[in-house]
């Protein structure tokens, strides 16, 4: 049951695009790492932090994870994960990559006084163009469709079937 519930939270992860960045045992703790989208990219990305038992594979819900990225600038910023209120064991953020390039994380795990640090290094990527940005090329194509069909009617190559009986 929990094997399947991990699989469709990680499907549905991997459905919009994300997916595994990273996964480490330590201290007796599976922690898995998974970024929404993928490729990494500038702007919003959505950081989730799976904690398990090593040996029975349950979810632990009483973790403390803190996410500590490094930009390619050397800035610094922490942030506190948020524990799911649906499914245990899973912690999650949201976290804004401002600028591409090399980014260092580390993802910080604390439960039931055993700690765990796992480095994650990911290429963030600039963001693609919104779908918005090509609706004058898309518009191209039925554009040219519509002048293609006035065109052989001008030219009397192509008469309506309205028209043919006239």
């Amino acid at each position: 049951m929990r094997f399947s519930i991990l699989f469709l939270l990680a499907a549905s992860l991997v459905a919009d695009g994300g997916g595994v960045v990273a996964q480490s045992t330590v201290n007796g703790l599976r922690v898995t790492v998974f970024a929404t989208p993928l490729p990494m990219s500038t702007g919003q990305e959505q950081i989730a932090v799976l904690v398990e038992t090593q040996r029975a594979a349950e979810p632990v819900s009483d973790a403390r994870v803190d996410i500590r990225a490094r930009s390619p600038q050397g800035g610094v910023e922490d942030v506190a994960a948020t524990k799911s209120q649906t499914q245990d064991g899973w912690y999650t953020v949201r976290q804004r990559l401002p600028v591409a390039g090399k980014w260092e994380f580390e993802v910080l795990v604390d439960a039931a006084g055993v700690s765990a640090c796992i480095p994650v290094h990911a290429s963030v990527q600039n963001a693609g163009r919104p779908i918005g940005a090509f609706i004058p090329l898309i518009a191209l194509a039925p554009a040219g469709a519509i002048l293609l069909v006035f065109n052989r009617i001008l030219r009397g190559k192509c008469v309506p079937a309205g028209l043919a009986d006239e």
